[in-house]
């Protein structure tokens, strides 16, 4: 009935059937080619990342994209810099979780207008 994940249960019946399995191999697999060609200490900064909670890691993810856009302020003003600025900062509400509430936000603002305008 439940599945063992390394966020907890996860019940099958909601729609998320992750692959673990394939995911494990790739983590292993990763690691093994860092070890292999001398990146000991990146494979191991990896396998700590990798063992943070799923909120540690987007805490890490979104400070690392935050510090990015800092950066970025700094550098001259030219498109490849606006597109990482507009990357980052949405990475880092991505990984705040605030994505999904904003978008629906901006449905039903949009679709309120759309209504406003069709009485018109």
């Amino acid at each position: 009935m439940h599945s063992r994940s390394p966020i907890g249960r996860v019940p099958r019946a909601s729609g998320f059937s992750p692959q673990w399995r394939s995911l494990r191999w790739s983590l292993l697999i990763i690691s093994a080619v860092c070890s292999r060609y001398g990146f000991a200490k990146e494979a191991m900064m990896f396998e700590k990342f990798m063992n943070l909670s799923p909120a540690g890691r987007r805490v890490v993810i979104a400070v690392a994209l935050f510090a990015i856009m800092f950066v970025d302020v700094l550098l001259p003003k030219c498109d490849f810099t606006v597109g990482l600025f507009l990357l980052s900062g949405l990475g880092g509400i991505w990984a705040m979780g605030l994505m999904r509430p904003i978008l629906l936000f901006l449905f039903f603002v949009v679709r309120a207008v759309l209504r406003y305008k069709a009485i018109d």
